[in-house]
């Protein structure tokens, strides 16, 4: 590639929304989530922890200097959220979850240590014109349930960098970049949307899902077990125990 060839490159920021919006459209998953951070842990949080009801949801993730941070989500129709007055409707909405979650709302202070907002994804026809690309969530921006969203954009910098250093143009090599990154993005929005999904369903009915998810996952182990016992003895002992606890009403 010439050097005199130039290329605009567009993540996140304004700049690479503003062009992800000027080449196609986003979506919403009919979610809104508050976010926020404590500089406190409450007992019991050593990990990511997600508790789920009807048609909402609280995770818990702890942080460095022993803060912990938060996310609640609901399910329903956009509407708007004010700052004045929003933790009080925060500890009302989700007052009701157990572990935690009381400790965590407590130590919540005022209303602007909540941010909030829609869950929403860009789903593009095409990621470049000319050459200009997007990367990152101005390409394939998805719901967070994955967590996968800086993963993807440092995936997209690799790739490209490798593309431009080998293609004959800037036009080849953001025709290749997308053909070979968009199948994996698409994969991770198509799960992120499924997951945003389950953890908003109705308790009976998310339940119901998850545990018949989880007997055919743990069935496929179990089989695994048995043609490679050598390798899974003691994952094998704790399978033989859990499939038939998971097969009782």
């Amino acid at each position: 590639m010439a050097e005199a060839d130039r290329i605009l490159i567009a993540g996140g920021g304004i700049a690479g929304l503003c062009l992800a919006a000027a080449l196609d459209r986003h979506g919403f998953t009919a979610e809104f989530v508050e976010r926020s951070v404590i500089p406190a842990r409450p007992a019991g949080v050593t990990h990511l922890m997600l508790l789920t009801g009807d048609g909402c949801f609280f995770g818990l993730v702890p942080v460095g200097g022993g803060g912990t941070y938060g996310f609640a989500g609901l399910d329903g129709e956009r509407f708007a959220d004010p700052l004045e007055g929003r933790l009080e409707r925060f500890r009302r909405r989700f007052g009701g979850f157990g572990g935690p979650v009381p400790a965590y709302l407590a130590a919540l202070e005022h209303d602007a240590q909540l941010h909030f907002g829609a869950i929403e994804w860009m789903e593009l026809d095409r990621w470049h014109q000319g050459r200009a690309v997007l990367a990152g969530d101005a390409a394939h921006a998805t719901p967070p349930h994955m967590g996968e969203g800086g993963a993807l954009a440092m995936e997209d910098a690799v790739v490209l960098a490798e593309l431009l250093r080998s293609a004959s143009t800037v036009e080849d090599a953001v025709e290749a970049y997308e053909a070979r990154r968009r199948p994996r993005a698409e994969w991770v929005q198509q799960q992120s949307r499924i997951a945003a999904q389950a953890w908003v369903r109705p308790a009976a009915e998310r339940d119901a899902i998850l545990r018949e998810a989880a007997m055919e996952y743990l069935e496929e182990l179990r089989l695994m077990v048995q043609q490679h016992p050598e390798q899974w003895h003691t994952f094998g002992e704790f399978l033989v125990h859990a499939v038939p606890l998971l097969k009782k009403p």
